[in-house]
């Protein structure tokens, strides 16, 4: 996903003519990228709405009550995206201390996000069982903040090992003011990865 950002710098410069094309380069497949993953969490908001207005000849009640913790999540997932903007500020000011510093913050941000979700997962869990057997056919819209929650983890996942690269290759001073494409990269994933929570987030209040 992120192979550019991963490759050992020499490496990269051997395909492209200079730093610019490779960069430019990078950030159009990562717009492809995110593209795709748009609209895969698009095509879930509109699977899900359809299930829920479907299931029933009205709006049903509420399904579960979502767990408070969410909330938290996504004041995690907000603050994590200054965090790494920050970084990407300093990588372009050449303060590398700040670059580190902020991608390393927004790495445990991450991290702390998905520990919240799990927790979240759990306490969902436990009214879904008391509540089951009286959903009926809204059964499978009730679901439906496991898939978003899950999908949007699995991606969350899937940026912090990337993150985790980029952060040990800035730790070791291979990124500066001309040179920072991974910084940049990631910066737009994890954006778009707010962007979608927040989204979804929304989403589950109006739908559960």
């Amino acid at each position: 996903m992120f192979a550019l950002a991963a490759l050992p710098a020499g490496r990269q410069r051997n395909a492209f003519v200079n730093e610019s094309e490779q960069f430019i380069a990078g950030r159009f497949a990562m717009w492809l990228l995110l593209l795709s993953l748009g609209m895969l969490f698009g095509a879930s908001l509109i699977a899900f709405l359809v299930i829920r207005l479907q299931l029933a000849d009205h709006w049903p009640g509420e399904l579960i009550s979502l767990p408070r913790g969410l909330w938290f999540s996504a004041i995690i997932m907000l603050f994590s995206s200054a965090t790494i903007h920050a970084a990407l500020h300093a990588a372009r000011c050449n303060r590398k201390r700040m670059l580190v510093a902020g991608l390393a913050v927004t790495f445990v941000l991450g991290c702390l996000f998905l520990a919240m979700q799990v927790q979240c997962w759990l306490v969902a869990l436990a009214e879904l069982r008391n509540v089951w057997l009286e959903l009926g056919n809204n059964r499978l819209a009730a679901t439906g903040f496991y898939i978003f929650s899950g999908v949007h983890g699995l991606h969350v996942v899937g940026g912090l090992i990337p993150m985790a690269v980029v952060t040990l290759r800035a730790a070791r001073n291979q990124y500066n003011a001309q040179h920072y494409g991974g910084v940049q990269y990631i910066t737009m994933y994890w954006h778009f990865l707010d962007g979608v929570w927040i989204v979804l987030f929304a989403t589950l209040l109006i739908g559960m």
